[in-house]
Formats: C-alpha cells, sequence, structure tokens
C-alpha cells in the first residue's frame, strides 16, 4: 500500500515537470520570436502641394535707372535729396555755384549794352560826342582784356594744381580770345570815328553786337545748367557728392531707381538653360522665407563665364525676372496674397502665419523656376521611394502580416524631396520610416 502511493507521488511529480520543461520552452520560444523582430517607425502618408523647379541664385534690381551727371563745373552749394527720398521727374537734385560764371556773364552783358550803344552813336552823323564815346568804349574793352587775362592766369594756376578741368581752362582762354576781340573793335572803332562814320564802321559795330551776343548766350546757357533736375521719378539710390564738393563737366551726381519697376537678375548655370522658356512663372525667396511671385521676361542670348563661389568657372547665362506685385512706393512689394498652407510646397514647409517680407534693391534672393506644378496630391518623402528592377519600377515598404515587405506605387511629379504618389497609396496610409542597413525584406519587425 506504501508503494503504490510512493509510485503516484512520483509520476505526478513527473508530470509537472514536464508540463513546466513544455511551459519554459513555448517561453523561450516565444521571447526569441519577439526579441528578434526589429521595431521601425513608421511615416504617415500626406497630401499637399507639389513644385518640380530649377533653382538659381539672383539680385534685385530696376528695370529704369538714371545716373544724373553734371553739365559744367563747380562746387556743390545745395542736395536737397538724401538717399532713400522720393524724387519726382524735373525736382532739383543740386546746385553749383561758379563765382567765375556769374562775372563772365556780367562781363559779357557789359560788352553787348556797350557795342549797341555803339552802334547808336555811330550812326549819327558825326556827333562830337562819338570820339569820346569811342575812347569810353576803347577803355572798357581794355578793362574787360586785362580781367579776362588775369582770369585765364588764375585758371591756369587751378588746372596745374588739379582743382578745375580742363574744360573750364578753355573756357578761360576763349573768354580772352573773346575780349581781345572786342578790343580789337573798339579799338578801330575809335579810329573810324576819328575819320567819320561810315557805312563799313557801321556793319563793323554790327558784328561785334552779333558776336557778343552769342558769347552772352553761351554763358547763360552754361548758368542754367547750375542747377541739375531728375530726368525720371525715382527713389535717390546712390548720391555721388556732398555739400562743398567741386565737380567737373560728366561727373556723376547722383542715381534714381524706379522701384516699382523692380527686377531680378539671375545668371543660371547652362545646363540649365534649356529648361526655362519666357513667361515662366518663378517663386522668390529672401532667407528661406517666401517673398512673392515673378515672371521669367528675358534670357540673353550670350554665354558669359563666372567664377563661383568655390573658385569653379562655370558657364552661365544671364536671365530677368519681373517681380509681378510692387506697389510704387517700393515699401509693400507683395499684395494680399494667399500663401500654401502647412503642406510641403516646392520642398518647403511654409507657417500658416507666414508674412511676406519686401524686396530692396541690390538684395540676394532665391529663385525657384516653376517647371511643373500640382496641388493637393498624396505626397510621400523622396527617400522612402525606391527603385527596383531593370524597368525601374517604384514601389514602398509595409509591415505585411509582421514581416517588412514590398508594396508597389506608381510615381508622378518628383520634385528634390517629395514625389507625387499616382495610385497604391493614399492619404493616412503609413509606411515603414527609418531603415538600417541590416533590415531587409522578409526580416520580421513592428511598428
Amino acid at each position: 500500500m506504501e508503494v503504490s502511493k510512493l509510485k503516484k507521488k512520483i509520476k505526478l511529480r513527473n508530470l509537472l515537470l514536464l508540463a513546466l520543461g513544455i511551459i519554459l520552452v513555448g517561453a523561450g520560444a516565444a521571447y526569441n520570436y519577439i526579441s528578434s523582430q526589429v521595431k521601425l517607425v513608421p511615416y504617415e502618408v500626406t497630401r499637399g502641394d507639389l513644385k518640380e523647379v530649377v533653382e538659381a541664385a539672383g539680385t534685385v534690381a530696376s528695370r529704369s535707372t538714371a545716373v544724373i551727371y553734371a553739365k559744367q563745373g563747380g562746387f556743390v552749394s545745395e542736395l536737397p535729396y538724401e538717399v532713400g527720398a522720393v524724387v519726382n521727374t524735373g525736382d532739383t537734385v543740386a546746385v553749383l555755384s561758379s563765382e567765375d560764371l556769374y562775372y563772365s556773364i556780367q562781363t559779357a552783358q557789359a560788352q553787348v549794352k556797350g557795342a549797341r550803344a555803339e552802334y547808336a552813336r555811330a550812326a549819327e552823323q558825326n556827333d562830337p560826342l562819338l570820339t569820346a564815346m569811342s575812347q569810353t568804349a576803347v577803355d572798357t574793352a581794355q578793362l574787360n582784356y586785362d580781367t579776362a587775362v588775369k582770369t585765364l592766369a588764375d585758371t591756369q594756376a587751378l588746372f596745374d594744381a588739379g582743382a578745375v578741368s580742363q574744360a573750364e581752362l578753355d573756357g578761360a582762354t576763349l573768354a580772352v580770345s573773346y575780349a581781345e576781340a572786342a578790343l580789337t573793335t573798339a579799338k578801330n572803332q575809335l579810329a573810324l570815328q576819328k575819320k567819320g562814320t561810315s557805312r563799313n564802321l557801321l556793319s563793323s559795330i554790327s558784328a561785334g553786337i552779333t558776336a557778343a551776343q552769342s558769347e552772352l548766350n553761351r554763358l547763360k546757357a552754361m548758368d542754367g545748367n547750375r542747377t541739375v533736375v531728375a530726368a525720371q521719378s525715382g527713389v535717390m539710390t546712390e548720391r555721388y557728392v556732398d555739400l562743398g564738393t567741386y565737380v567737373a563737366p560728366g561727373m556723376p551726381l547722383a542715381e534714381i531707381s524706379a522701384v516699382d519697376q523692380l527686377v531680378i537678375e539671375s545668371d543660371v548655370v547652362a545646363k540649365d538653360v534649356p529648361s526655362l522658356s519666357v513667361g515662366m512663372k518663378a517663386d522668390l525667396y529672401a532667407d528661406g522665407s517666401f517673398i512673392t511671385t515673378g515672371t521669367l521676361t528675358k534670357i540673353h542670348p550670350k554665354l558669359t563665364e563666372i567664377m563661383s563661389n568655390l573658385g569653379i568657372v562655370q558657364k552661365r547665362v544671364r536671365v530677368e525676372i519681373t517681380v509681378d506685385d510692387v506697389s510704387a512706393a517700393g515699401q509693400s512689394l507683395v499684395g494680399d496674397r494667399d500663401l500654401p498652407n502647412g503642406s510641403p510646397v516646392g520642398d518647403r514647409d511654409l507657417p500658416n502665419d507666414t508674412e511676406p517680407d519686401t524686396l530692396m534693391l541690390g538684395q540676394d534672393v532665391d529663385v525657384e523656376f516653376i517647371q511643373n506644378e500640382k496641388k493637393d496630391v498624396v505626397l510621400v518623402e523622396a527617400d522612402y521611394v525606391y527603385e527596383d528592377g531593370p524597368e525601374g519600377s517604384n514601389y514602398v515598404l509595409v509591415i505585411e502580416d509582421g514581416k517588412l515587405a514590398k508594396h508597389p506605387v506608381e510615381v508622378g511629379l518628383q520634385g528634390e524631396l517629395y514625389y507625387e504618389i499616382v495610385s497604391g497609396l493614399a492619404d493616412g496610409d503609413q509606411i515603414v520610416g527609418e531603415i538600417e542597413n541590416t533590415v531587409a525584406v522578409g526580416d520580421r519587425v513592428s511598428w
């Protein structure tokens, strides 16, 4: 009886040990199964806008820029406008002063007046006062000649010191010639007067009047050029002189640019030029922020070799992009334009509250020429789309039955960072995200 009970206890113990062994083996197998799985990060498919672009760098410029030059020499006595001020056509942008010109005009006026008076006297019949008046004319002409000679000497000294231009020296020399001619005329008139008035004398005096009046007109025209006016409306973008600066004829004084005619000038790499065409739209960015849109309006026909920032010489083509929306004041350069919301646009993420900035002349911008654009399409990051087989079919990776598997997709428009998925995926689908090189199709994986 005792032996039978003992055998039963041993049998029960063996059954318990066997059951425990089976449990431990199953647990170990389950542990090995679970621990052999690789955990991956899911990637959720979204919808958004996508663009195929050609990228380039550009600089903001004005389509209409005018440089204002001095038409005569002199010292700058007035500069009504600072850089950045709005200037209208005809506004005075500089005033030049020249004492030499003022005195030359006074002298020429006196010569004209004296010559006309001399003619009136000569027309009289042997007036006893004519001889005395002719002598006065000679004295006046002699004084003018002496003054012109002194002015020429002073101007020559200034020219030798580099203080005046060749044009002013030439003007002083010409003034001596005119004064000498006037003195000769006056002396001849005096000699003729002593002999009595004749028709030849009257003709000579008349010719002197014409010469003196021509010189006076020339000097007055120069005096009119002392006031320099704007030839177009715009903003003063450069001022090359300061108050008190001496300027010579032809020297630049200021630059005026029309800020309502902004263009972007860009030197595009030659290989990208065939992808461009006049009329193509472009998006403009500054410091990574969207600014406004533009239109490609000109492609220059000439290749130019330009050295890049890396020191590499490249053949490039200059193109011009007209800014689409610019206010006349040049302050708010884009209007109430709807910006894309939250989705990748041209492979850039723009926040919902994106505010357009402004453009300034000389500013560097990034240009994206839009070759193709699609709205509200299924998007997948380019890194998660793979090619397979000789025909280059595309697929993404998904988890099926706990294993990593291929899922065929049809790719449409291809951006730099995103691909359009025409078929094979829908908005909200999840595909496999980051994958290590040690993971292969068919491996057990999990989210």
